[in-house]
């Protein structure tokens, strides 16, 4: 998918190409009249990829930027580019295939050793534009490559399993000799006057970021943190933690970012497991911080005022702008990042440099973000999902565009002032963005895609067709550099295909593959090592119990339709099983979501009087909602899901407890069945006519 009407459609490319692994079984290349007309390629090179056309003369010219389309984007002008290769094999054999054209440009010099990495494509015919970008004359970009969703296949396993895998078998996505302090200098010295990003009337170029970066890191240094520090990070969503997520990766130090949310006991179980040296946070929250930090021997907060002083400043604003002396590499650790679940305490998941980049990558594929793209930055940077996007602004010339917190009263006013192209999405925001009053400024922007995770079909479909802005929709886990599985052109409601450094594969509980259509976990496997965890901090159980014989069991249910597209359908222990079936949770509850009186609903499983599971429905009402009786609710949803998934007890609750991260708290539910509603009970209560 890309922008709307202001966008403009690629030009058809027609023509023939060969790609092969080694000069010496690369085939010839021809044009319609059998004359060599050169070839495209790709390599790797300074952590980004690089696409480039070589003539017959040996001479190359860079491609130009640009973003694949959306099939289902009836919004959009596109044209359809298509081009075919022809490959002539040393033993005789001749492949017609379809080549997307993938539109990237170059950025500085290349790295010595660089990587030549020739794409072999195995898609089908695919639509593509460019989004109207206008390039200053002589600036030389770094970009991503565009993931190529369609490189999936299908393979017979036993039982003949459906298994999801990405087919650019020669492709490599991540070399040993970068990293994210690396990508910095790069940025620096080859393109200084970028702006990086920018937050009010503010703006910092990669030349003042780095050198900014390198002030913090020397006076960090000076105040005692060295490589493989633990430094607890709490600060809130401002350009101060972004030099500090720098200033820590050149120093080698290990970060544990800190939900700003977090207090209590939640807190206190961050900081007792990780320990950390030194933890960076705003003063706002010293209340919550302090009685959790003193519980830390040795524990030294660096406090940051409300204003950017404290003595935060006093490092920040060291004079000392020398790169400083560690030497980062590829397999260092970065983080260690808390990821809570709806029962017992979070997990401390262990992020590597490359995990870091991966995600970024990701994230740059399922938005098809490009250089010139302005992303409207609200993400906090203690998730994943923040700490992507600024490493993804340095591996390719973005700007972001930082904003305090998301706000759907103030979004449009901040997508015109910076010109925003791209939306991320976690939550319920696209919901708070239709819950606004509508205006013209709802078809007046400059967005061309939001992206993210969690979007409901109707949903989904409600804001496609209100805004014209096309939903990417994917599926990840922290655990899997943040996104596995991307959903650029698929079915609505389908998280996606597996991107192209992963397996993924839908297995039963004897952990044997399962044919398509049938629900299983979903389990995912490196192709390229380092992409995901080694595991989680001074957890060994834990470890072994996701990562066995190779695979991360992500503890997620999921299908796979015929065409390879996958469905996700909640966490695996949140299912029930009730009279031989298997019931996903999060299938009801999307479901039951969807009724006009009900906000937000949660089903567990129950025992009832035969000694059997059956299914207990949670139910928060939404204002006004008076009329709303239990009766005609299961009413409704008998006309809206199979019968074995229809609940039969309802509990209607004025809030749900919840984890930090909006998670609904289930083991605190009531698992009583005479303390609400019962259909049973009730049908046994209506006489019956004779």
């Amino acid at each position: 998918m890309a922008g709307g009407a202001h966008h403009e459609g690629q030009r058809e490319l027609r023509g023939r190409l060969c790609e092969a692994r080694d000069r010496s079984d690369r085939g010839a290349v021809r044009h319609a009249h059998g004359e060599p007309s050169g070839r495209l390629g790709h390599e790797v090179a300074g952590g980004a990829i690089h696409a480039f056309a070589e003539g017959r003369d040996g001479s190359r010219r860079q491609q130009p930027g640009g973003a694949r389309a959306d099939l289902r984007d009836h919004h959009r002008r596109v044209q359809e580019c298509t081009a075919v290769e022809v490959a002539e094999r040393r033993r005789g054999r001749t492949e017609l295939r379809n080549l997307r054209a993938v539109s990237v440009s170059a950025f500085g010099r290349h790295a010595r050793g660089r990587v030549r990495v020739l794409r072999h494509e195995r898609a089908h015919a695919q639509r593509s534009r460019a989004p109207r970008t206008s390039l200053r004359s002589g600036e030389r970009f770094r970009a991503l490559d565009l993931h190529r969703h369609e490189n999936v296949a299908l393979v017979s396993g036993p039982a003949h399993a459906t298994r999801i895998r990405s087919m650019s078998q020669s492709t490599v996505h991540f070399s040993a000799d970068d990293n994210i302090p690396k990508l910095l200098r790069d940025c620096a010295a080859g393109n200084p006057g970028h702006v990086f990003c920018r937050s009010g009337d503010t703006s910092l170029t990669y030349a003042e970021l780095n050198a900014r970066v390198n002030r913090l890191a020397n006076g960090l240094a000076r105040a005692g943190v060295r490589a493989h520090t633990r430094v607890a990070v709490m600060l809130s969503h401002h350009v101060d933690h972004a030099l500090a997520y720098f200033a820590l990766c050149k120093l080698g130090a290990v970060q544990v970012p800190v939900n700003v949310h977090l207090k209590g006991a939640a807190l206190e179980h961050v900081l007792t497991d990780s320990e950390p040296a030194f933890a960076l946070a705003d003063d706002v929250f010293a209340p919550a911080l302090e009685p959790a930090a003193a519980r830390v021997a040795g524990l030294r907060t660096i406090w940051r005022s409300a204003e950017g002083g404290g003595e935060f400043a006093q490092w920040r604003d060291e004079p000392n702008e020398a790169e400083p002396a560690f030497a980062a590499h590829d397999t260092d650790l970065r983080a260690i990042l808390y990821t809570s679940g709806t029962s017992g305490p979070a997990k401390g998941v262990l992020m590597s440099d490359r995990m870091v980049r991966a995600a970024a990558l990701g994230s740059s594929w399922i938005g098809s973000i490009t250089p010139g793209s302005v992303l409207h930055f609200w993400d906090p940077i203690y998730h994943v999902f923040g700490s992507e996007v600024l490493v993804m602004a340095l591996m390719q010339p973005i700007t972001l565009a930082f904003v305090p917190r998301f706000s759907a009263s103030g979004f449009w006013d901040e997508v015109a002032r910076y010109g925003a192209t791209h939306l991320h999405f976690v939550g319920g925001v696209l919901q708070l963005l239709l819950k606004q009053p509508p205006s013209p400024r709802d078809r007046e922007h400059t967005v061309r895609i939001a992206w993210g995770g969690g979007a409901p079909v109707e949903v989904w479909q409600a804001f496609e067709q209100r805004f014209g802005i096309p939903v990417r929709e994917g599926y990840g886990m922290t655990e899997t550099s943040s996104f596995s599985v991307v959903n650029l052109d698929g079915p609505i409601g389908s998280i996606g295909k597996a991107v192209d450094y992963f397996d993924v594969e839908i297995v039963g509980d004897d952990d044997v593959p399962l044919p398509h259509g049938s629900v299983g976990e979903i389990r995912v496997k490196a192709r390229e090592p380092g992409t995901i965890t080694e595991g989680y901090f001074r957890n060994p159980e834990k470890t072994r119990e996701t990562l066995r014989n190779g695979w991360l069991y992500t503890g997620d249910l999921g299908r796979a339709d015929a065409q390879g597209y996958l469905y996700f359908l909640g966490r695996k222990k949140d299912s029930v099983r009730r009279r031989g079936e298997n019931i996903s949770a999060w299938e009801v509850e999307n479901v039951a979501n969807g009724h006009p009186d009900v906000e937000e609903s949660a089903l567990i499983g129950v025992t009832n009087e035969f000694a059997d599971e059956d299914l207990k429905l949670f139910v928060k009402l939404r204002p006004g909602a008076d009329a709303f009786t239990p009766e005609a609710f299961v009413a409704w949803c008998e006309a809206n899901m199979a019968k074995f998934q229809v609940p039969r007890f309802i509990a209607i609750v004025d809030e749900f407890p919840k984890t930090p991260t909006q998670r609904i708290q289930k083991p605190s539910l009531s698992k009583r069945i005479d303390d609400c509603w019962d259909a049973l009970a009730a049908s046994a209560a209506v006489p019956t006519s004779r």
